[in-house]
């Protein structure tokens, strides 16, 4: 249990002091646009299965199709907080569920930089 939770404070740690270079550095900026984009299409297949979780990693796809607006990116940021915390409880730790932890934090600076099509979601 310690490690985990060790394992989660250095997580939080890197993704602000990383949120806190993108604010700065339009190339950072760039790379965080260019990764949230590739992984809009993945969705975890973990050993074990979550299929709650699996359904809130689609849905949150599904708002980020095309040009997403700044709401769209951060309902779909929330959905994909709700899905890390049911892998976090299923004890599932893998590559793919760590880019569903980036990409909450991805997701939200971009909407609240205003790096987003301004609107409503649909």
């Amino acid at each position: 249990m310690k490690k985990l939770i060790l394992a989660l404070i250095a997580a939080t740690v890197t993704s602000e002091a990383c949120l806190a270079q993108l604010s700065t550095d339009p190339e950072a900026r760039q790379n965080v646009i260019m990764w949230e984009k590739k992984s809009r299409n993945e969705v975890p297949n973990p050993r074990r299965d979550s299929p709650a979780a699996r359904a809130l990693v689609i849905k949150a796809n599904s708002l980020l199709k095309g040009q997403p607006t700044c709401a769209a990116m951060l309902k779909a940021s929330r959905l994909l907080e709700r899905a890390d915390g049911m892998y976090i409880k299923a004890k599932i730790f893998d590559g793919d569920t760590r880019t569903v932890s980036r990409r909450v934090f991805w997701l939200e600076d971009l909407a609240n930089a205003g790096i987003c099509r301004k609107g409503r979601a649909s």
